[in-house]
């Protein structure tokens, strides 16, 4: 359990976990049918769990270059990371389950599609492309995000859906873009 921990301290700050959550929920929300309070709340947490099944998931697949850029990590001491495994699949489960009561059927599908894009590209496509697109791919996941913890999105007009996306994905890319500069220094 002191690894889980380690791991969430290190790779998973709760006050950047919650305002990423926070955001991709403002985001949801301006697409979204209906907003009520237990709905934002509720739509903050999901979005959370999202983003650490997600985290964990880039992490653990990133172990080898982890082990040559960053040998500090927590993951990269580990010499077993089955456990870690264990815990990402309790994670796709409980977003699996969590938006398939909450949400819309097509939210679920979005959700396992999304989950089957991510396995493939670590699996087998990862290695045939260079490091710019697994960064924008991986951003991809966070308007996907914001399009899961809607409320109805596709009853909203299309075009205020897609912007909604776009303007998450700038923002991510910006994040990413500043994150990086700050690490290089």
């Amino acid at each position: 359990m002191n690894d889980f921990l380690r791991y969430r301290r290190e790779r998973l700050p709760m006050p950047l976990v919650l305002s990423v959550a926070a955001l991709l929920t403002v985001a949801a929300t301006a697409v979204s049918e209906r907003v009520r309070a237990a709905d934002v709340v509720w739509n903050v947490a999901l979005a959370g769990l999202l983003m650490i099944q997600f985290r964990l998931w880039d992490d653990l697949n990133d172990i080898d270059k982890d082990r040559i850029d960053h040998p500090d990590r927590v993951l990269c001491r580990l010499v077993s990371h089955s456990h870690f495994r264990f815990v990402l699949a309790i994670l796709f489960i409980i977003n699996s389950v969590a938006l398939s009561l909450s949400k819309s059927p097509q939210s679920a599908t979005v959700f396992v599609v999304l989950n089957v894009v991510f396995l493939l590209w670590y699996s087998v496509l990862r290695g045939y492309f260079n490091a710019f697109l697994h960064v924008h791919l991986v951003l991809t996941k966070y308007p996907v995000f914001a399009f899961l913890i809607a409320d109805e999105p596709t009853s909203k007009n299309k075009t205020s859906v897609v912007l909604m996306m776009v303007v998450v994905y700038g923002g991510a890319c910006i994040y990413e873009y500043l994150h990086n500069r700050h690490a290089r220094k």
